[in-house]
């Protein structure tokens, strides 16, 4: 061996993007989908801290937590 290589790498994939001339594939959704559940987990944690903050805030018992958890829930 001279040190120098004679390899050729070859990719295992062949590159989607220039079989179509370069473009990019299109997204009918647009990622909307994904932007809603992140949404609605948020809303949903920052509800629930906030519930849970006005149940300890208040000391209220456990008659008065249902009653402010359904209250919530009719809200939403």
């Amino acid at each position: 061996m001279d040190g120098k290589s004679s390899r050729t790498t070859t990719p295992l994939l062949p590159d989607a993007a220039a079989k179509r001339g370069g473009e990019r594939p299109s997204e009918p959704w647009k990622g909307e989908l994904v932007k809603s559940i992140v949404y609605a987990g948020l809303d949903a944690i920052i509800t629930s801290f906030s519930l849970i903050s006005s149940i300890s805030a208040g000391r209220l018992s456990s008659g008065e937590s249902w009653i402010l958890c359904l209250l919530y829930l009719y809200n939403n």
